[in-house]
Order: C-alpha cells, then structure tokens, then sequence
C-alpha cells in the first residue's frame, strides 16, 4: 500500500458520494411519491459510500482489508483498485440520469439527467 492509496480511494468515495446525494435529493424533488423508490436507494448508496470514504481515511485496518478486497477484484478484470470504484459508480450514475430524464415525454430533470449520464460515461471510461 502506498500512501498515495489512502487518500484516493477515500477521495473518490466523498467526492463521487456527495454527487450522489445531491443529484437524488435533485431528482426526488421533480419525482412523485411512486416514482421515487429507484432513487431513494441511490441516495442510500450515495450516503453508504460516505460512510465508507469517512472509514477509509480514518482508519488503516479497514482501508487495508478494502484495498485487498478491491485488488482481488482490480487483478481479475485488469484495473488499479480505484478503477474498480470508478466501474461501480458508473452505474449508479447511468441510473440517476435513468431516473432524471424519466421514461416517457417529459424529463424530471435535463440537468441532472444529462450531467449524471455523462459522469457516469467518464466513470466507466476511466474505470476500463
């Protein structure tokens, strides 16, 4: 582990988990009570990867066992640890622009729902 490690994992987690929250609670607004389920459990991951960024940088036991959990997995598809994060978070992205530009004639959100996707184009971009 370098000490370089620590702190992206831990960084990408914060950043890509407060973007997370902010585009649901974005979103949520625009949406109808039925509408919202897909989106309350993004906001739920969003707040997850917090709680996880916070524990990474806080504490080395569990940003030890998480770098060799995401290493497991970066050495099968062939990718650094922080792309893993990136390919998992390029999904929930994709899913909030779903969500934000909605399934038939009218967009809940063109703001949200084109930024959202094009983060999580770069996300999967980056994370390959």
């Amino acid at each position: 582990m370098t000490s370089r490690g620590k702190p992206a994992l831990g960084t990408i987690l914060l950043f890509e988990g407060g973007l997370i929250l902010y585009f649901s609670v974005k979103i949520s607004q625009a949406l109808s009570l039925e509408e919202r389920t897909g989106v309350t459990w993004v906001l739920t991951t969003g707040v997850f990867f917090i709680a996880v960024g916070l524990l990474l940088l806080t504490s080395e036991t569990f940003h030890t066992w998480c770098e060799d959990k995401l290493l497991q997995v970066g050495n099968w598809l062939g990718v650094h640890s922080w792309q893993v994060l990136l390919l998992v978070t390029g999904r929930i992205f994709a899913i909030l622009a779903t969500n934000a530009a909605g399934f038939w004639i009218r967009m809940h959100d063109p703001y949200v729902a084109v930024i959202s996707w094009l983060i999580g184009i770069a996300s999967a971009i980056c994370g390959g």
